[in-house]
């Protein structure tokens, strides 16, 4: 990280370590297992993220467990959201079916990319 930043600054570049996040799948357990105190750029500590935790990069959700569950979650919430959106206004039928094709389904398809659905949801 202190080459990154290095590099950053030499470029007249930044980036900021509150949107930044260190994704592992370590055990808790284990000896060494990093902390939000572990890992720093340029004096400012970045938080670290455990397996089932999950973050947003460009607008995709993951985690590193392999359950994908508040993933999953996240991304249903977000959903139920654009429906009740797309359901307080007066949409006909087609065009709530245009809606729901150009624009929720894929919304859902983008966010989920990296996740799967288990039957049971």
């Amino acid at each position: 990280l202190n080459i990154i930043f290095e590099f950053l600054t030499f470029y007249n570049m930044s980036m900021n370590p509150g949107k930044s996040h260190v994704m592992t799948n370590i055990d808790e357990d284990a000896l060494n297992f990093p902390n939000d105190l572990t890992f720093s750029l340029g004096g400012e500590k970045i938080t670290v993220k455990k397996a089932y935790e999950t973050t947003r990069i460009l607008g995709v959700f993951m985690s590193m467990d392999s359950a994908h569950a508040q993933t999953c979650d996240l991304a249903i919430g977000n959903l139920k959201i654009a429906i009740n959106m797309v359901c307080l206004k007066a949409t006909p039928g087609s065009l709530g079916a245009k809606l729901a094709k150009t624009v929720i389904m894929p919304q859902v398809l983008y966010r989920l990319q990296n996740s799967y659905i288990p039957k049971n949801r």
